[in-house]
Parts: structure tokens; sequence; C-alpha cells
């Protein structure tokens, strides 16, 4: 069913979290599929953590 842009903006945080693993199998599977199992997905990827001065934290090989 679509969505309202007010629904969406008020729940877009919980929505995509329960989207993006969904989409998330679907691509790797079409990846697969494509014969490219190399491709990691940013949802297959630990997050690492960089104890530091800083505290970053580092995902998907870009710090935030």
């Amino acid at each position: 069913d679509p969505l309202d842009m007010s629904d969406f903006s008020s729940h877009h945080g919980s929505l995509t979290r329960q989207l993006y693993p969904l989409l998330a199998q679907e691509l790797r599977l079409l990846l697969l599929r494509l014969g490219l199992e190399q491709v990691k997905l940013p949802y297959d990827l630990p997050a690492r953590v960089d104890i530091s001065e800083n505290q970053t934290v580092e995902v998907s090989g870009a710090v935030h």
C-alpha cells in the first residue's frame, strides 16, 4: 500500500530498518545469480570501532 508523505516522514527510521534487510537479501540473491558473489553489501560488512582519541567508527571503509 502506498504511504502518505507525512506517515513516511514521521516513521522513516523504523521503515528503513525493516525495509533495508529485505532489499539487501534480494540484491544479494541477484548478485549471486549474476556471478558477483564477491561483492559485499554494507549490511554484510561488520562495523569496526577504532578506539582512539577521536572515537571514530569505521563502517564499510568510511569513517563516520
